[in-house]
């Protein structure tokens, strides 16, 4: 048996609740499935998960607070498809990609928005798009602008290095409905959305959206309410007050 668990557990280990852990023993594993819940044969579930959305396939991915669904952003077919599956008519998607440079190749990365996208919180950056950029149309129809995030887990890493420039990345739910958090709710709610599920074994314990923001310019362009929508789990930022207030 592996010897993680019992450190995980003690209070008294430098490891103990260490969230981050991995052991070829105990996990987290990753699995790729069908809607029907069988698993999609391969050595490589995350390569053949990237495989399915070179096709043009609808994946759903497990992420830290839930679950994303995912299509090839440079696909309109499958970019349209999601949008039909999900009920989601012109409301525009976010998209990830690996890095800013596959970022720069669609929208006009200002040093404000590389700080943004680098942080640690991950946020979805606002950012005018490039023009006749290799984005479908559909990803954001009708609007100058487009939001774009970098990786936050490894998962998200991994699909990724696998040739994309960028891949919607949208809540995991039908239109209004809350996002899906663990395997089997994801599995029964998505199953007439996705045509495979990315999962693995890590447990998710609460939703939680990712937050929206722009940075300053000198010179605003039109991409809607320029505000940030925070998310559960995200703390608010500390400020500096003054010291002669009193509680």
């Amino acid at each position: 048996m592996s010897p993680v668990p019992g450190r995980v557990r003690r209070p008294t280990n430098r490891r103990f609740h260490a969230q981050p852990n991995a052991c070829p023993e105990c996990g987290p594993r990753v699995f790729l499935v069908n809607a029907g819940r069988n698993p999609i044969a391969g050595p490589d579930p995350i390569a053949a998960a990237a495989d399915l959305i070179r096709q043009g396939k609808i994946l759903a991915v497990k992420g830290l607070g839930g679950f994303h669904l995912a299509a090839d952003a440079l696909n309109p077919a499958a970019v349209s498809r999601l949008r039909q599956r999900k009920l989601r008519e012109e409301k525009p998607f976010a998209v990830m990609s690996p890095d800013l440079a596959a970022v720069k190749t669609y929208a006009v990365v200002e040093p404000g928005d590389e700080t943004l996208l680098a942080s640690i919180q991950r946020p979805i950056v606002l950012m005018r798009k490039v023009q006749d950029g290799p984005l479908a149309e559909e990803v954001a129809p009708r609007n100058q602008c487009v939001g774009a995030m970098l990786p936050y887990t490894p998962l998200h890493h991994l699909l990724l290095r696998h040739g994309f420039t960028a891949l919607v990345m949208t809540s995991g739910n039908l239109s209004e409905e809350p996002i899906a958090i663990d395997n089997d709710e994801a599995l029964d709610r998505l199953a007439g959305i996705a045509d495979g599920f990315l999962i693995h074994t890590a447990i998710s314990t609460c939703a939680a959206t990712i937050p929206w923001c722009a940075a300053p310019r000198a010179k605003p362009v039109s991409c809607g309410a320029p505000r940030l929508r925070s998310r559960a789990g995200l703390p608010p930022a500390a400020a500096a007050a003054d010291p002669g207030l009193r509680g």
